[in-house]
């Protein structure tokens, strides 16, 4: 169904991705990589390991973060240094290859998808805020155990004060 669909499209002078044909909802993530809204779902609801050293992933992660949810595979390639040639080009092979295999990150060149699905993502997940807010209360509650627990030796060492 697909090759016919792309027949029909050549034969009427369309091409193989006619993105404003398909209409404005319709976008070609073409050489960008995008920051995914979540990572890719796993049978176990667990995100996939990523096969890269956690160091590694990280710095891709918030390279492309930091250039706002999205940037073209070259500039992230020039940013990490990735090049033909380079380190990392030898040991983990190309940058187009390696970052389809990291879950937090979308690259799909060869596909057409839905605009919703490439709109880059700038606030945290709710996940990471509820985290954040159970961090805060804990370092809250902690903070006032303290608080607590020296105000409780203060009034011990003033007991023993005033006995002497």
């Amino acid at each position: 169904k697909k090759d016919a669909v792309a027949k029909r499209m050549k034969q009427n002078g369309l091409g193989t991705h006619p993105i404003p044909v398909l209409g404005s909802k319709i976008a070609h993530s073409s050489s960008e990589v995008f920051l995914r809204e979540r990572p890719l779902p796993t049978e176990t609801g667990e995100p996939p390991a990523c096969p890269l050293p956690k160091d590694l992933h990280e710095r891709i992660v918030e390279t492309i973060r930091a250039a706002g949810g999205r940037i073209p595979i070259s500039q992230l390639a020039d940013k990490l240094v990735w090049q033909s040639g380079s380190p990392l080009h030898a040991k983990y092979g190309a940058l187009k290859k390696t970052v389809v295999q990291v879950p937090e990150l979308l690259f799909e060149p060869k596909k057409s998808l839905h605009r919703r699905s490439l709109r880059p993502r700038t606030r945290p997940p709710k996940a990471a805020k509820n985290k954040q807010k159970q961090a805060a209360a804990e370092a809250a509650e902690a903070a006032e155990a303290r608080a607590a627990e020296a105000a409780r030796a203060a009034r011990a060492g003033e007991g023993e004060g005033e006995g002497g």
